[in-house]
C-alpha cells in the first residue's frame, strides 16, 4: 500500500461483517449501529481479559453455533487486529443475543446486569502467580503499546484537521443548489421505506487500511461518483440527506477517519453509490463552480497532506503490534482454556 494515497484494501469476509469501531481524528469510535445496544438486544454478553485470552476465540464459537442452530449471525471485526472478532450478533426471529469484547479501547460494563447483560470475565481462569513473575515486561509493553497509538491517534487527529481544511475549500467549489436538485431527484426514485443504519467498513489497522467488501457484494448495481478534483466529498452525503429526509432505508458506511458518509447501500433496490469504482459513473465535477479549477494546486496539496499523515497514522499502528503479540504470548501461556471454554459454552452459548 503506498502511503501517499488512502487506498482501503478489499478483504472478504461473511456475507454481513463490519467493523466494531474504528480509529478517527478523535481517537477510537466504537460503531453506531444499533444492533449491539442493550435496548435492542434479549441479551448482551460482555467478556472481559487480556490480549491473547481466547476473547476472539470465545466469539467465533459462539456465532459458530448459532449459525448451526439456524440464526442470522452478524460479524464484527477489530480496528486494530481484523484478523480478530470484536463482537458478534446472533438473531432468529424476535431474539437477539450479543457478544462483545468489553476491554480497551472498546471498554464497557453491562447497563441492564441481569435484566438483559452480564459479563463473562476470563481472568476467572488466569493463573494469577505465573502472570505476577511477568509483571515488569507486561508493564513495558503495554506503555509502548499505548506510545504507539497515541501517535498514530495524533497523526490522525491532524490528518482530519486538514481534510476538514480541504472540505471547506471543496465547498467553494461546489454549486450546492445544482448537487441539492440532483440528490432529491435521485432519492424521488426510491421507495421511502425504512430507515438508515449506520456502519463501519473501513478501519486503520496495523495491517494497514482495511476495507470489507460487505456492501458491495451485497449490490446489484453500483454507482461509482469520480471526479479529479474531490467534489464526490460532496455528493455522496448530499445523497445521503437526499434519502434520510424521503425516508429510503439504507446502509451508510461511515469514514474512518472523520465520521463522514462514504457509501450508501439502498436495501430494497440493492443499489450501491460509493466513490470507488463502479459499472454506473456520476462525474462530480458536473457541480463544480466555473473557476473551481483554478484551486486544483490547493486541493491536491490538501490531499497530498492528509494521505501523508494518514500514512504516518498506519505505520505508527504497526509498530504498535509487535507489544500487542509479545503480551499476547504471554497471557495465553497462563490461561487454562478448557475450563473458560467450557464455562463459556454453559454460561452463553446454551443461551442460543
Amino acid at each position: 500500500m503506498k502511503n501517499t494515497e488512502i487506498l482501503f484494501e478489499t478483504e472478504s469476509k461473511e456475507a454481513e461483517s463490519y467493523f466494531y469501531g474504528a480509529n478517527t481524528k478523535s481517537g477510537f469510535i466504537l460503531t453506531p449501529d444499533g444492533l449491539i445496544g442493550e435496548s435492542g438486544c434479549n441479551i448482551k454478553v460482555y467478556i472481559k481479559g487480556g490480549p491473547g485470552t481466547g476473547k476472539s476465540a470465545l466469539i467465533r464459537r459462539f456465532a459458530a453455533r448459532a449459525e448451526e442452530l439456524g440464526y442470522g449471525v452478524t460479524y464484527y471485526y477489530c480496528s486494530f487486529d481484523p484478523s480478530s472478532l470484536d463482537s458478534a450478533v446472533a438473531q432468529k426471529g424476535d431474539k437477539r443475543i450479543c457478544v462483545c469484547d468489553a476491554t480497551e479501547p472498546h471498554a464497557a460494563d453491562p447497563e441492564y446486569p441481569g435484566a438483559v447483560s452480564f459479563t463473562f470475565d476470563v481472568s476467572e481462569f488466569f493463573d494469577v502467580g505465573a502472570l505476577r513473575l511477568y509483571r515488569d515486561e507486561i508493564f513495558v509493553h503495554t506503555a509502548r503499546k499505548k506510545d504507539s497509538f497515541d501517535r498514530a491517534y495524533a497523526c490522525l487527529h491532524a490528518a482530519g484537521e486538514v481534510l476538514s481544511a480541504l472540505d471547506s475549500l471543496l465547498d467553494g467549489c461546489t454549486d450546492t443548489e445544482k448537487l441539492e436538485k440532483f440528490a432529491s431527484r435521485t432519492a424521488s426514485r426510491y421507495k421511502a421505506e425504512g430507515g438508515v443504519r449506520k456502519v463501519i467498513v473501513s478501519a486503520h489497522t496495523m495491517t494497514g487500511a482495511v476495507r470489507l467488501d460487505t456492501l458491495r457484494r451485497k449490490a446489484e448495481r453500483v454507482y461509482s461518483v469520480t471526479d479529479t478534483l474531490g467534489i464526490s466529498r460532496a455528493v455522496i452525503p448530499a445523497l445521503y440527506r437526499a434519502f434520510a429526509a424521503r425516508g429510503v432505508g439504507c446502509d451508510v458506511a461511515l469514514s474512518p477517519l472523520d465520521g463522514s458518509v462514504d457509501a450508501i447501500f439502498i436495501r430494497d433496490e440493492k443499489v450501491l453509490y460509493t466513490k470507488d469504482p463502479g459499472a454506473s459513473v456520476i462525474n462530480g465535477e458536473r457541480f463544480a463552480v466555473r473557476d473551481a479549477g483554478s484551486r486544483r494546486a490547493r486541493i491536491r496539496f490538501f490531499k497530498k497532506c492528509v494521505a501523508s499523515l494518514t500514512g504516518e497514522a498506519l505505520k505508527c499502528l504497526s509498530s504498535a503490534s509487535p507489544y500487542h503479540f509479545e503480551l499476547e504470548k504471554i497471557f495465553s501461556k497462563n490461561v487454562d482454556f478448557v475450563s473458560s471454554t467450557e464455562a463459556f459454552d454453559k454460561r452463553v452459548v446454551s443461551l442460543l
